[in-house]
């Protein structure tokens, strides 16, 4: 199943390193780079993070059909703010 692109926003370089620190903690492989595509088990992602805006987008593109879009969404809402951002 996936999902539609989620937006964020305040997302610094301090907010994106904590974030790859707390996906790497859940056993995703740490981004490589502002863009790209990150793999976990049955979780795929693509993300794209604009340093100078300060704009992270999500978008799941493969996950179990028992995790629903909503959950995930707002999981990634709670742990950026929890990392600083908006």
């Amino acid at each position: 199943m996936s999902c539609p692109t989620m937006s964020f926003s305040g997302v610094t370089r301090e907010v994106f390193d904590c974030l790859a620190r707390q996906a790497a903690s859940m056993g995703f492989p740490a981004p490589k780079g502002a863009s790209g595509m990150v793999a976990h088990h049955n979780v795929e992602a693509e993300y794209r993070w604009d340093e100078a805006v300060g704009t992270l987008e999500i978008t799941i593109t493969r996950s179990p059909a028992h995790l629903h879009c909503a959950t995930i969404e707002s999981s990634a809402r709670q742990a950026i703010r929890g990392c600083g951002g908006a």
